[in-house]
């Protein structure tokens, strides 16, 4: 399984977190229609650890998850659940079988935006959080 796959699934089936998304969780780009609250995430780098004579299998790449909603709280508080869910996390398989091993997330940090809908004239708020996903992997993937 994918990371982004055994993410989509913890972040979309972690009870508190799907209280406040509703499961509208999205990888890379939410649809137009996509309502609000919602998590979209990406990754934005990624290294794989190397040592001298062999290749040790741990990948640690920075993934970026983004908060929306219309209103400025709810976001705050998606935002809490979500680094609640991710800050420190390790698991044998994330995101339930056949998940990814991932060994720690560490959460690097946050940063608020918001902007107006040209459309619709409304204000949208936005967490972006970004993250380190220590985790192992197939040596030729």
């Amino acid at each position: 399984m994918a990371l982004s796959r055994s993410i989509y699934k913890l972040l979309s089936t972690t009870a508190p977190l799907v209280a406040y998304t509703s499961q509208r969780v999205y990888p890379v780009i939410a649809p137009q229609s996509a309502k609000k609250t919602h998590i979209v995430f990406q990754q934005i780098s990624g290294m794989r650890v190397h040592a001298m004579v062999s290749d040790p299998g741990i990948s640690l790449p920075r993934w970026q998850f983004d908060v929306w909603s219309t209103d400025h709280w709810n976001m705050v508080q998606t935002a809490n659940q979500l680094r609640n869910t991710l800050q420190d996390y390790s698991s044998t398989s994330m995101g339930g079988t056949n998940g990814i091993p991932t060994l720690r997330v560490l959460f690097e940090g946050e940063s608020d935006f918001s902007e107006i809908d040209q459309v619709t004239k409304k204000l949208h708020y936005r967490k972006s959080q970004d993250y380190f996903i220590y985790h192992t992997t197939d040596r030729g993937a």
